[in-house]
């Protein structure tokens, strides 16, 4: 009964281990690299297949490398070693711009997220671009939680950016694009800079001063309330992340 069980063990984690390659191949093949976020699952689209649709795949690869689950075996390890895998990640402290797509698609991606969530919501972390005909070509399989939290990232340690590094981009691209970013809810600190902040209403109250006419009907105001409720989200999350 013993080596029965022994048996059915080996032969699942055997099939399981196939079914972490091929996901593996897919990954790298969308995004260019093994480096699979701890909270990365395979979306649930005819992109992926369907054998693999919510694989908590970025567990699996942790598991990998703090555990040697699944590579214990040198076969394994040296198969992994073929297709690219990094056995210790070290975090990218500097980003390449050709790692990056166009700031335009970027926007288009943020855009079309908002369009389709109806206005409302914002991107969760491991949120990746379905390849679905409701989206544009050239979004598909973009990693755009991981994106979004990059940029607060450099933003929040003033790091450049290739959407803002200044030996590469002019100066009026950049102030224009840390425009079209506050419009959606993502506020940037330049390097040497202060963060952009959300414009208060006219007559709105500031720092230190009674806020009782903040409320008064027909007060004029910068944004719509979602807008302001999504930049007021955007900076309490950069908040908590700083405390982390």
């Amino acid at each position: 009964a013993n080596e029965e069980r022994r048996r059915a063990k080996e032969a699942e984690e055997a099939k399981e281990w196939e079914e972490v390659l091929e996901a593996l191949a897919a990954y790298r093949e969308r995004f260019g690299n093994m480096r699979v976020p701890v909270r990365f699952t395979v979306p649930s689209d005819e992109s992926w297949p369907a054998a693999l649709h919510d694989m908590k795949l970025g567990q699996k690869v942790s598991a990998i490398r703090s555990q040697g689950k699944y590579v214990r075996e040198e076969g394994r390890r040296r198969t992994l070693e073929e297709m690219g895998f990094e056995w210790r990640l070290r975090r990218l402290r500097t980003m390449e711009p050709e790692n990056y797509e166009p700031f335009e698609t970027f926007v288009e991606a943020l855009e079309r997220f908002r369009e389709n969530k109806k206005g409302g919501g914002s991107v969760p972390r491991t949120f990746v671009i379905p390849h679905s005909e409701e989206w544009p070509v050239a979004c598909r399989g973009l990693p755009l939680g991981a994106r979004i939290s990059a940029l607060k990232s450099h933003s929040r340690r003033g790091e450049t950016h290739p959407y803002w590094d200044a030996t590469t981009v002019p100066e009026t691209v950049i102030e224009e694009r840390i425009a079209t970013l506050a419009e959606h809810g993502i506020f940037v600190k330049l390097p040497g800079r202060k963060r952009q902040r959300a414009p208060r209403a006219e007559g709105a109250p500031g720092r230190g001063r009674k806020r009782k006419n903040a409320t008064e009907p027909g007060a004029p105001s910068a944004f719509s309330a979602d807008a302001v409720e999504e930049a007021v989200a955007s900076l309490e999350e950069e908040e908590e992340e700083e405390e982390e």
